[in-house]
């Protein structure tokens, strides 16, 4: 006999024992003899070839993680002993996988099992009588959401089935019962096929509305996954021919749903084409139900109110009208749900694509039920650190997100004008529900587009926030404003001699500007000189105003202070570092230039009494200077937004190149702004200010570029983002001195409110949900723990020692896994909240490990000691 080892083919001589039993005179079966000193048979009635149990695992185990073919691995084991044994590999494999998946689910190994009993179920989505306590019906319409099924249908276009001579009487041995429903499938062709065409989008064309190109004798399949965990749903899978008809995914559904259909009251649907998929949804039911009402697999085909909405990612690619109104952002009850846990699904799922797709027909559906059996059995083991994690994470941004919203609240004075927001915000949560109402509801996400300006005063608008605030005082008080004029005109130089792209003509009249620049700080330094150094060589005499606040300096630079930590990296909040290597003596020049400012001198020369006056001058000039340079910066990224959205909506290639050089300079408008205020800010550092000042925060790069007036092409993660703090002010609308422009920023103030409650209400909504989710994933624990332990109380009145032991084990499985509950979820969920009624709650016995030996326990409580 041949024996695949693990290692390697070898060749045994075996011989079988053909006494009779004590029972009777028959004697043992030879495969049950192999089985029993841990070799596997390669057929059932004169095996010739055997494979250890071990050797197997190892195949099943790689096969699963790093998707190896059968053939590679014969391979391997026959470059190591030089002998081929794939057939009857492939053979024993099925008949390995499939007793160890009937093993893991308490069944019986035969044809005709229960539906999806070999699938592993979610321990967080919502089972009642599993995972939810009695009474879970009487919750307030207002928390409904917490109970609610959030699930994702989609179509794999990579799993198809190539067209080639097979083996027509091939079946599944899982027939049914894990993630396929294909028997009812083919009853159901005359169905499906009348269905199948696909009706002219009324969005835009899609892929999965049959615009694009199939092949093959399956072309993909269609299935239901878990929105928020990434759980594929037993028997919802179904094998596709052609494109991702319509007929498809209903059966799908119908298939898949049926343990909520009838149970659950709200549903949360998650499809890329949702908008075209609803439009006939209940006429193709009624045919269902007309057609085939003796399917007994579909008890019940009428759903629940749905929450039919677009994922995420997928959102941009359709039109407003969709990408909006069917938003996971802003429709109430899904919390952070982004609809796409599918495409992710697909992303590992896909590796198994280049093998499934030469299998036969019931090989394809076994290797595949296989393999999401294994996706489903990691999430369940990794369920309460993902959930830990979650509320870890949903606890934070609700704290950043409802901090944001309070202070955007504060600098609302129209009191009314909130409450008017507020209202329209409960009338757009109360219809968006109704698909019926989307073309007549009012849109607060979305500029209005009579208030938006044109291409022309949004470059008017641009030229306004360059031309900056021109004042003119006398005194100390006007040389220190001068001088910070002076330093701001320095910068622009600067910015404008980095450039490599101007014109002779150009040159000559920066040139002529640098000169006249020159000119102006020799004028300022004679009139500084005699106003300012007397106080600052006083101050050099005398000392600190208070000697306790600390020494006299003696820092190279003194009077001076150390200047060479004023600029760095803008993802620190610090303006660009000059780099004067390979510059052009213009540009040295300029850059030499030095205007002493009391912000330029040592802390101690600062605390002299002398220099109290002019060092409130000049904090008072830099905090004015700090706040125009936030109201620029705002400014710049709302143009650079409105820019945005009009380019998007340009056909012509001149004008779309046009807004984008637009946009470039409303960038470079941005950037200007923002190491305005750095500096101003550093300069206020340098004048005593405090580090933690609430109003004059570090301005990083991020802090400039999470900012969108689109509603309708949100990024995905987008809302996980914590939102710019510059954006909790927006008071800079309110000094747009001519009504068109405050118009068109008090309509951009009031579209901030609304995503920034939107966003708060998504994020205390994803608490919660989250929260719920725990306490479900303790009761899915608890009831399967017991289930098994009954099951080995069964076996164990039977005399079945060794199904007892198994069963015993499975229990331990998910008290362990209650264990890990207690250790990630204490502190952040009330755990006896979470336990059954105590009636259920009763003695069982487990096993549990301790100094390497096994011992039976009894617990009186699933998660308090």
């Amino acid at each position: 006999m041949t024996v695949v080892h693990e290692h390697g083919i070898h060749a045994a001589a075996i011989a079988f024992c053909h006494c009779p039993t004590a029972t009777d005179s028959s004697f043992c079966p030879e495969p049950v003899q192999l089985i029993k000193f841990g070799l596997f048979p390669g057929s059932w009635q004169q095996p010739q070839t055997a494979y250890t149990i071990n050797g197997l695992r190892d195949y099943h185990l790689l096969s699963l993680q790093s998707t190896i073919t059968a053939l590679d691995y014969v391979y391997y084991l026959r470059r190591s002993t030089d002998n081929d044994r794939y057939r009857e590999l492939n053979t024993a494999m099925r008949e390995f996988t499939f007793l160890r998946n009937v093993r893991r689910a308490g069944q019986d190994p035969t044809s005709d099992l229960p539906a999806g009993c070999l699938a592993v179920s979610c321990p967080a989505c919502p089972q009642p009588g599993i995972n939810m306590l009695e009474g879970w019906r009487d919750r307030p319409d207002a928390e409904g959401y917490l109970d609610m099924l959030f699930y994702s249908v989609d179509g794999n276009f990579h799993h198809n089935q190539k067209m080639k001579p097979m083996d027509p009487e091939d079946y599944p041995l899982t027939q049914g019962a894990g993630y396929f429903r294909q028997a009812i499938l083919h009853q159901a062709s005359e169905y499906m096929n009348p269905h199948s065409p696909f009706q002219e989008s009324t969005c835009n064309k899609f892929g999965a509305m049959g615009y694009g190109r199939y092949s093959g004798r399956v072309s993909g399949m269609v299935g239901l996954t878990c929105s928020r965990h990434m759980f594929v749903f037993p028997r919802s899978l179904v094998d596709l021919v052609k494109g991702e008809g319509f007929a498809w995914g209903d059966f799908a559904q119908l298939s898949g749903l049926q343990p909520w259909l009838d149970v659950l009251k709200l549903f949360c649907r998650g499809y890329d084409i949702n908008c075209q998929y609803d439009k006939k949804f209940e006429l193709r039911l009624a045919d269902f139900r007309s057609n085939f009402s003796h399917l007994r697999s579909v008890r019940t085909t009428v759903f629940p109110p749905t929450r039919s909405l677009i994922p995420k990612f997928h959102a941009p690619a359709h039109t407003l009208l969709c990408s909006v109104y069917r938003s996971y952002n802003y429709t109430p009850g899904v919390g952070m749900t982004d609809g796409e846990a599918s495409e992710r699904i697909w992303a590992a799922f896909n590796a198994l694509a280049i093998r499934a797709k030469e299998m036969t027909a019931g090989h394809r559906h076994d290797v595949i039920n296989d393999f999401l059996s294994d996706l489903n059995v990691r999430r369940v083991h990794g369920m309460p650190k993902a959930l830990s994690g979650k509320h870890q994470t949903a606890r934070r941004q609700l704290a950043l997100a409802r901090e944001h919203l309070q202070y955007l609240e504060q600098n609302i004075a129209d009191e009314r004008k909130l409450s008017e927001w507020r209202q329209t915000e409960a009338v757009w949560e109360r219809d968006v529900l109704d698909p019926q109402k989307h073309r007549g509801l009012q849109n607060p996400y979305l500029l209005d587009k009579e208030k938006g300006l044109t291409e022309k005063q949004l470059v008017e608008m641009m030229k306004k926030m360059r031309a900056g605030r021109e004042e003119h005082s006398l005194g100390p008080l006007g040389i220190i404003h001068q001088g910070t004029l002076l330093e701001r005109k320095r910068e622009e130089l600067l910015d404008e001699l980095e450039l490599d792209d101007a014109t002779d003509v150009a040159l000559e009249t920066l040139k002529g500007r640098c000169d006249t620049f020159l000119c102006e700080v020799d004028t300022w330094t004679t009139v500084r000189d005699a106003y300012l150094q007397p106080l600052v060589d006083e101050a050099t005499r005398t000392g600190p105003l208070d000697p306790t606040s600390g020494p006299k300096s003696t820092s190279a630079f003194f009077p001076l202070r150390d200047m060479s930590y004023d600029a760095g990296s803008a993802s620190k909040g610090l303006p660009p570092v000059r780099n004067p290597k390979g510059k052009p003596d213009l540009w040295q020049d300029v850059h030499a230039v030095n205007i002493l400012l009391p912000s330029a001198y040592d802390a101690s020369i600062l605390r002299a009494l002398c220099m109290r006056e002019v060092v409130g001058f000049e904090s008072e000039i830099r905090r004015a200077q700090a706040r125009d340079a936030l109201d620029d910066v705002r400014t710049a990224i709302i143009g650079r937004e409105a820019y945005k959205i009009k380019k998007i909506h340009l056909s012509s290639k001149t004008y779309a190149t046009r807004a984008t050089n637009h946009i470039r300079s409303m960038e470079d408008g941005v950037r200007e702004a923002a190491n305005r205020y750095r500096r101003a800010r550093t300069a206020l550092l340098a004048l005593g200010m405090d580090e933690a000042d609430p109003e004059f925060r570090v301005l990083r790069k991020e802090d400039t570029v999470k900012y969108s007036l689109d509603g309708q092409h949100k990024t995905l993660g987008e809302s996980s983002e914590s939102k710019p703090w510059i954006w909790e002010r927006f008071t800079f609308s309110d000094t747009q001195g001519d009504g068109q422009y405050q118009a068109f920023f008090e309509d951009a103030r009031r579209v901030h409110w609304f995503r920034s409650s939107a966003l708060n209400k998504r994020w205390r909504e994803e608490l919660s949900l989250v929260e719920e989710e725990m306490r479900r994933s303790i009761r899915f624990f608890s009831y399967h723990r017991h289930r098994w332990l009954d099951v080995a109380e069964k076996r164990d009145l039977l005399g079945n020692r060794g199904a007892a032991a198994y069963a015993r084990k499975q229990a331990h499985r998910y008290a362990r896994l209650l264990h890990v509950c207690q250790a990630e979820y204490t502190g952040r969920i009330d755990l006896v909240r979470c336990a059954y009624p105590t009636q259920l709650i009763r003695p069982n016995l487990y096993l549990s490990r301790t100094n390497h030996r096994y011992k039976l326990c009894c617990e009186t409580s699933d998660m308090v000691q």
